[in-house]
């Protein structure tokens, strides 16, 4: 994924590998989601039921442009984000999303850098942190 953040390629490798692993077809689009022309393009392509977007930002994108479009949410096309930033319930259509641990990433971060300055030699390790899906009315939840 061109111009994305390290985060960005593995949450779309890991959207790829759950997708596969559930026996669905793996369909991953990299556009300009602000990008009404590109996101209508995509709509009239797939005719999708939702979409799983990298991060928060770019769910909040897509609503507007699916709002440009006419595009009811969550009537017609679902959507999900990843990180819970803060104005996620405040969208015109609550986003569902995946809420980081950021505190406990944080404490494994500090935790970790201790490790290795105790230890220079130590093998890179990584650490893997559970999220928690906070469901809102974007993926068609009645809250």
């Amino acid at each position: 994924l061109p111009y994305s953040a390290s985060t960005v390629e593995r949450r779309a490798a890991g959207y790829s590998a759950t997708v596969v692993a559930a026996g669905c077809k793996e369909l991953v689009e990299v556009g300009s989601t602000s990008d009404s022309r590109w996101v209508g393009s995509l709509v009239e392509k797939y005719d999708p039921d939702g979409f799983v977007c990298a991060n928060d930002r770019t769910a909040g994108e897509l609503m507007l442009s699916l709002n440009q479009l006419g595009v009811e949410i969550p009537g017609t096309i679902k959507i999900v984000g990843i990180d819970d930033v803060k104005y996620a319930s405040l969208l015109h259509v609550p986003l569902t999303t995946l809420r980081q641990p950021c505190h406990d990433i944080g404490a494994a971060a500090v935790s970790t850098m201790i490790e290795r300055i105790e230890h220079p030699t130590m093998p890179p390790q990584q650490r893997l942190l559970e999220c928690e899906l906070i469901v809102r009315r974007s993926s068609g939840a009645r809250n």
